[in-house]
């Protein structure tokens, strides 16, 4: 097996606003802040997320790339620590999935992950393609008896 770079889909973590302003919810140096998740706690009709983190912009990719269930690079040009606090509705769905009939019903009011992102951070993500290290498997043995 070996490492090789190719064009993967991904996202793309870029300022949302052409002036390069932030949303309320992000502020620069966040030193010494606690990160944390909750979530709301049934009987709530949908699963409202709180999240809030501090440190560089790329540990908010690493959270987004879980989140969008595919790789996240930040496209921000930001540099230094910041401090967030941002909230989503859990349950709503990022992208339709064919065939999918669990799809839980979303509440309409809050946001989408990806939509909080722009209007609470002032972040937005971009459907790109861009360069991933892969895992190449070069054979496959089948086993042998001890």
């Amino acid at each position: 097996e070996h490492e090789v770079q190719r064009a993967m889909p991904l996202y793309a973590l870029v300022l949302a606003r052409a002036d390069g302003s932030l949303g309320l919810n992000l502020k620069k140096n966040g030193d010494g802040c606690k990160s944390d998740v909750k979530e709301s706690s049934p009987p709530a009709p949908s699963r409202a997320i709180h999240a809030r983190g501090c440190g560089p912009i790329d540990s908010l990719t690493v959270s987004a790339s879980a989140l969008m269930r595919a790789p996240v690079v930040n496209n921000t040009g930001l540099t230094g620590n910041f401090e967030w606090s941002i909230h989503w509705d859990g349950q709503g769905r990022f992208f339709g999935e064919p065939g999918d009939a669990a799809i839980p019903t979303r509440d309409p009011n809050l946001p989408l992950y990806p939509d909080a992102l722009q209007e609470q951070l002032g972040l937005k993500l971009e459907q790109s393609r861009g360069p991933l290290k892969v895992v190449v498997i070069d054979s496959v043995q089948p086993p042998t008896e001890n």
